[in-house]
């Protein structure tokens, strides 16, 4: 984090005192003297800068680790509803799976069942037809013009009976697949 260092540290009244007295020797032509306030005021200034330096980078740490654990906070909350939304999907996906799968079954279901219904409807029209050829004195060209041109298309010849039941993918399946 690009940190902003202070400008001007705030100096002790110690401190300052020191640069007045440091100053007016200075004016006074006693150099010595001067010179010994002048290197203590030098240590009291470096110690007082380090002082605020520290106080300044602790208050910059304070704040980066705070924004830290905001973010932090501010993720576990974005992982948590982007993890509800993927189950919600998940759970939604698989209900419709088992709509679809519902609705297939009914289809089949409706399907065979109109196909016995027109078999059924057939046998008894093919049933009669012969009936009646049998009566009529057994003209084969007869019955096969009769059945050719009525009653043909009753049955479905090209559907497949389906006896045994189709497999469809569960839930499970489903949610194990997609992960």
């Amino acid at each position: 984090m690009a940190a902003k260092v202070p400008n001007k540290p705030q100096w002790s009244k110690e401190l300052l005192k020191h640069r007045k007295v440091q100053n007016f020797l200075a004016k006074q032509g006693k150099y010595l003297e001067a010179q010994e306030v002048k290197r203590i005021a030098d240590r009291m200034e470096h110690l007082e800068l380090q002082g605020t330096l520290a106080a300044y980078q602790a208050e910059v740490n304070a704040k980066e680790q705070a924004l830290r654990a905001k973010q932090q906070a501010e993720m576990e909350v974005l992982l948590q509803r982007a993890a509800q939304g993927r189950d919600e999907l998940q759970k939604t996906r698989a209900q419709d799976l088992e709509r679809c799968n519902q609705r297939h079954a009914n289809i089949v279901r409706e399907l065979k069942a109109s196909q016995k219904q027109q078999c059924l409807k057939f046998e008894a029209i093919l049933a009669k037809r012969v009936t009646e050829f049998k009566h009529m004195g057994g003209n084969f060209q007869f019955l096969s013009q009769s059945i050719n041109s009525n009653y043909g298309s009753l049955c479905l010849s090209n559907i497949v009976d389906c006896t045994e039941e189709a497999e469809y993918p569960t839930n499970n399946d489903l949610t194990s697949s997609s992960l």
